[in-house]
């Protein structure tokens, strides 16, 4: 819709209706998501760090939200692949009832040589936080052909 004739009608009419006395056009707030996440690492022996899950903090709600990679299955045998999802599984869990940033400090000093976590890397996005974490989801997780 082309809003330019519209006002142009209103200026000519008047308004047809009461506008508020700051003006017609008002400014609308879009909260910004502030987070914080990481990338949790499957480790095996002779093999590097295979990229398993990212782990998502919102820092204004301490919320975790958690993207397993969707080929997971098929980068890890399916024990290992198991053991990891039931493992995120827990950290929802714990997340839920000591916060999300109380379970980044506790992963960070207390993961196994199996599970591992990078360091925290920080955003903001006026996205919704799926959009966020499907483009952390691209950047971290290669995709196969």
């Amino acid at each position: 819709m082309d809003f330019r004739g519209v006002i142009t009608e209103r200026a000519q009419t008047g308004p047809r209706f009461s506008a508020p006395s700051v003006g017609w056009w008002m400014l609308v707030s879009v909260p910004r998501v502030h987070y914080e996440y990481a990338v949790l690492f499957a480790n095996r022996p002779g093999v590097d760090g295979t990229r398993a899950a990212i782990l998502l903090r919102t820092i204004d709600d301490d919320h975790l939200a958690v993207r397993v990679r969707p080929d997971l299955s098929n980068v890890l045998d399916a024990d290992s692949a198991e053991l990891l999802t039931a493992t995120v599984h827990l950290l929802v869990e714990q997340a839920a009832s000591i916060g999300a940033g109380a379970l980044f400090d506790e992963l960070e000093d207390t993961l196994s040589n199996f599970i591992t976590i990078s360091p925290r890397s920080s955003g903001s996005s006026l996205e919704e936080l799926s959009l966020v974490l499907d483009a952390l989801e691209t950047a971290h997780f290669p995709r196969r052909a």
